[in-house]
């Protein structure tokens, strides 16, 4: 008897600095529905996303694209020094910007033939649209998006 793929994947993400949480629902072989929410952090930078998820599985592989919309917020502090007159002088800069999030990935999924364990490996880029709010330096120049870098893996089931 040959056991149909399955349709529902859950799975617990480990992030590099930081984790979240996953669901997918295959609608094809090739493509899924889904929603993810995560946070991570890393030296002075937060982002959280919570994001509506569509993925394609070009040929039926285990490599997938991913495209995540939904809300995101990212806050980081940027310092610097600089020498005036044989003296430093420190400066430090912290934004927030929060809104409409884009975060394209590609990545691997192993185990997506059948029920049971599952494996994802993803690198996302996730993305902010939106200006930055000034938290601590408020004559700071404004920008349209803040980007992050954003890898790990997956591990959960499939049924």
């Amino acid at each position: 008897m040959i056991t149909p793929p399955p349709e529902n994947w859950l799975l617990a993400e480990v992030s590099v600095w930081g984790g979240g949480l996953r669901y997918d629902r295959s609608i094809t072989n090739s493509f899924s529905l889904g929603f993810n929410g995560f946070m991570q952090t890393f030296q002075d930078s937060v982002d959280v996303g919570v994001l509506a998820t569509t993925r394609l599985f070009p040929g039926n592989s285990v490599f997938f694209l991913e495209l995540g919309l939904g809300y995101g917020y990212m806050e980081s502090g940027i310092s610097y020094k600089f020498q005036a007159e044989s003296m430093y002088i420190e400066e430090k800069l912290s934004y927030g910007a929060h809104g409409f999030m884009i975060n394209p990935a590609i990545g691997l999924r192993f185990g997506r033939k059948a029920k049971g364990f599952i494996t994802d490996f993803f690198f996302g880029v996730p993305f902010v649209l939106g200006n930055k709010n000034w938290i601590d330096y408020n004559e700071g120049p404004d920008g349209i998006f803040n980007y992050s870098f954003r890898f790990g893996f997956g591990m959960g089931g499939a049924w």
